[in-house]
């Protein structure tokens, strides 16, 4: 048998196995708990993504104006937009809803189009393994303090959270590969990495 990512049943039955509950066979038709052991994975996903990862990040995106309205919309599933306040001094990007505004100026309309960096809210199938680990874990940790509240339970279940995440943690560590000293690899502008030429004494 060929060992392969977790699926989102796997992870599911996982969560329910964290509260004593048996397993599904299918993720079509859910109702009761088992809709709700879906329902909490899909949230802990959503809740772990927004914070911004290396695998749902998206440097120095394009992002083209309406040509009638001169606005600029994201999709539904972007969660944050950085715009380099470098590159673009006169304004003061932020997102609301799927659209970008300039709080600066007070407007949708913007005179030229924008690079971004980008936050994704990926589908389960999109997600790495460490972090479909994490999220699973995290979900029937959720689960079972919602529905049971057992102190035995939440004890075990947070142990096994803590070795998720740090896993997930070490990996995204080593995927991301930050530098106090040179910043971050693939972003050349919005946060200046330290040089240590620049508060040296001649």
């Amino acid at each position: 048998m060929v060992l392969a990512r977790t699926t989102k049943l796997q992870a599911v039955n996982k969560a329910l196995q964290m509260m004593g509950e048996s397993p599904l066979n299918s993720l079509q038709g859910l109702f009761g708990l088992g809709n709700l052991a879906e329902t909490t994975v899909d949230s802990v996903s959503r809740k772990v993504q927004v914070e911004g990862w290396s695998f749902n990040s998206d440097y120095q995106i394009s992002l083209v104006r309406d040509s009638t309205t001169n606005h600029i919309s994201v999709g539904d599933n972007v969660s944050r937009v950085i715009i380099d306040p470098y590159e673009y001094n006169n304004i003061d990007v932020v997102q609301r809803g799927r659209k970008l505004y300039d709080r600066k100026n007070n407007t949708y309309e913007f005179e030229s189009n924008l690079k971004a960096d980008m936050t994704i809210i990926l589908d389960w199938d999109d997600l790495p393994e460490h972090a479909r680990v994490y999220i699973m874990t995290k979900a029937g940790r959720e689960l079972q303090e919602s529905m049971i509240g057992s102190k035995d339970l939440t004890e075990i279940n947070i142990i096994l959270e803590q070795e998720a995440r740090a896993q997930f943690i070490e990996e995204e560590t080593t995927l991301s590969e930050h530098s106090m000293l040179r910043g971050h690899p693939r972003r050349t502008h919005p946060v200046l990495g330290f040089k240590p030429i620049n508060v040296m004494q001649r």
